[in-house]
């Protein structure tokens, strides 16, 4: 679900708001007579109800039965007919994405270095992640591939300068003109936390661990960076 919200809002304003809506869709839910469709228009109106919400625009809907590994979710908007096609299965919400213009999604830094190994440069760094962020972000506006829209543990190690370390820009990555980023061989130990405007966390330890992929028209910007020297 995107959001147009009235300019000046406070972060905590923004994110209250975004619990009202889906409580309120929740609710919806909740009491939609068994196995029906539900409707677009009244998913749009639970939003339009909280008088800071200029717009809003349904971006997409999914249904699993959570029957599939990996889960393969089931596009169910129909936009035609001003449905949520749902006719037949039990539902239950699950979930809210919100891309919200005044509150964007947030990139989070922790570096620890090990004793004896020399600091990281955080004015680099935070030069570094910003420009990486903010081709993110123009990447998401333009609805580019998925893959340009992606914050990878690969990617985003690519992007971070480290003594000892080459580090480069996604726009070359993704233009071809970079090799593609390879394990982690640095004494340098990183973690990469992002968080939707919703508040959702999650963590990137690792080459492994699963991806941020931003929706169209999401931002995402840098929150804040972490240099700490590793414990024994």
């Amino acid at each position: 679900m995107t959001l147009t919200t009235r300019a000046g809002l406070l972060p905590e304003e923004v994110r209250g708001l975004h619990d009202r809506i889906r409580a309120s869709l929740t609710g919806y839910f909740d009491a939609l007579e068994a196995r029906s469709n539900g409707s677009i228009n009244k998913v749009i109106g639970a939003a339009l109800a909280e008088e800071a919400v200029e717009d809003v625009q349904l971006t997409s809907a999914t249904w699993d039965d959570g029957s599939a590994d990996p889960p393969a979710p089931v596009n169910v908007l129909d936009r035609d007919a001003g449905l949520l096609v749902l006719e037949g299965n039990p539902t239950v919400l699950s979930d809210v994405k919100f891309i919200d213009s005044g509150l964007p999604a947030s990139l989070s830094i922790l570096v620890a270095y090990p004793n004896g190994e020399a600091p990281p440069d955080r004015t680099a760094i935070e030069s570094a992640l910003s420009q990486a962020t903010a081709y993110l972000s123009g990447q998401a506006e333009q609805n580019a591939a998925a893959s340009n829209r992606t914050l990878s543990y690969a990617r985003l190690f690519h992007a971070l300068p480290l003594p000892g370390k080459t580090s480069g820009t996604l726009s070359a990555l993704d233009a071809g003109d970079e090799t593609a980023p390879g394990a982690n061989v640095t004494p340098y130990s990183v973690t990469f936390v992002t968080a939707s405007a919703s508040g959702k966390a999650a963590a990137m330890a690792g080459m492994g661990d699963p991806a941020y992929v931003l929706s169209a028209g999401e931002r995402i910007e840098l929150l804040e960076l972490s240099i700490e020297e590793a414990s024994a």
